[in-house]
């Protein structure tokens, strides 16, 4: 189930009270009867900050523990062990930051003005995924503690559908909707094993970096506010979905730590909910 933290709430309260208030602000604009919207081309770039659901993780591998390994003192097992571990990132705050192209349509008698635009986004962050579980019959204790520092970028079209009524000349509404793709670069990925300790063994340390692509969404709402016939500020809110994710890590290789095959990690599907501000002109 999908819900709104307190920053999201407070977002969209705020919208809600710019659109009452967009009358009295209307009013105060000298301009002409009809409003200097962005027709034609526009450029527009923002910035905000929002919050992510704490999405599901799970790790997958094989130790590779034998006789022959146990023998020599590496190891407690003496045959292959599958690791399935299962865990949760908790709640993730992030900044974000972006730009769109865009191509607004428009017609005096319309109430309603349609555009397209051609988005994208991009925002750092690391992500933690604690206690990560693969306890079984075998180990009644195996956890693991992973961090992934993640570049995102995100390229979306839009189409955007902006209010032109209730006699406002400089203030409107607008709601739009997104689809596109996402990449996910990760690099120095840390895997540690809490339970039974391992200090020091980074369990991706063959290889710490991985990416790939998913699908991506997103809503949008909001409210312009016409400086001039060529600029516009807006503020809005936003929420966004990322499908799920898979990354290739390297195995484990230490000349004291039992052998491992390469591990799969996987993001499971990722919410966020943000606001943000920006400006727009027409080209």
């Amino acid at each position: 189930m999908i819900t709104l933290n307190k920053s999201a709430i407070s977002i969209i309260f705020g919208v809600c009270s710019l659109s009452l208030a967009a009358p009295v602000i209307a009013n105060t604009y000298k301009g002409e009867a009809s409003p200097p919207t962005l027709s034609g081309f526009y450029l527009g770039g923002f910035g905000g900050w929002g919050s992510f659901n704490d999405f599901q993780v799970t790790q997958s591998g094989v130790a590779m523990f034998s006789p022959a390994l146990n023998a020599a003192g590496i190891g407690s097992l003496s045959a292959p062990l599958a690791v399935d571990a299962v865990g949760n990132t908790g709640s993730n705050s992030v900044g974000f930051g972006g730009i769109h192209l865009g191509y607004e349509w428009l017609a005096p008698a319309w109430w309603v003005t349609p555009a397209i635009e051609l988005e994208g986004i991009y925002f750092s962050k690391t992500f933690d995924a604690s206690d990560l579980d693969n306890s079984s019959i075998v180990l009644t204790e195996h956890d693991f503690d992973d961090t992934f520092p993640t570049k995102t970028g995100i390229v979306l079209i839009n189409g955007v559908f902006q209010l032109n009524c209730f006699r406002m000349s400089m203030v409107h509404p607008y709601v739009g909707f997104g689809l596109g793709a996402a990449i996910l670069s990760i690099n120095s990925a840390d895997s540690l094993q809490v339970s039974p300790p391992e200090a020091g063994v980074n369990h991706f340390n063959s290889n710490e970096e991985s990416s790939d692509w998913t699908f991506a969404a997103q809503a949008k709402a909001g409210l312009r506010f016409a400086l001039s016939e060529r600029v516009q500020l807006f503020a809005e809110y936003r929420f966004l979905y990322l499908g799920n994710t898979e990354f290739t890590f390297g195995s484990t290789f230490y000349p004291t730590h039992v052998p491992t095959t390469s591990w799969k990690v996987d993001f499971h599907d990722m919410y966020a909910n943000a606001g943000a501000l920006g400006i727009e002109f027409k080209v």
